[in-house]
């Protein structure tokens, strides 16, 4: 087995995995995909890594909602994250407002859950110990 960075040229070898329906999506300098392959070159398994803009933390004084000041942050920041070069956003919604506002501004719900990994310390591995 061996784990190695996939090159842009090789994502067809992921047809078979999660990735597809990203991939068209995904600029390959903005992509690190990880992949595990067995000794006859097949992957096995697969990660990628995407630096994507987080839309995170909206707030919007109960008195001003529904008057503009929502869209008017997204006209305003929509810019801002396009110069960082990405071509979508991603935004969790914890919240009523968080959630009203992305489906006001034309996101699209996507079938998953977010967790928070910090990269600062180690890993935490994985206990090789099975509960059935």
């Amino acid at each position: 087995m061996n784990a190695r960075i996939l090159d842009a040229s090789e994502w067809d070898k992921l047809a078979h995995t999660e990735l597809p329906v990203l991939l068209p999506h995904m600029r390959p300098e903005d992509t690190m995909i990880v992949v595990v392959e067995d000794d006859a070159g097949a992957v096995v398994a697969s990660l990628a890594a995407l630096r994507v803009t987080h839309l995170e933390g909206l707030w919007i004084d109960p008195a001003h909602r529904n008057g503009g000041v929502g869209r008017a942050l997204i006209r305003a920041l929509l810019p801002l994250a396009r110069c960082w070069g990405g071509s979508w956003a991603i935004g969790g919604a914890a919240s009523d407002t968080m959630r009203d506002f992305l489906t006001r501004v034309g996101a699209v719900k996507i079938p998953a859950e977010f967790y928070a990994l910090s990269l600062a310390g180690p890993v935490r591995e994985v206990s090789p110990c099975r509960q059935s």
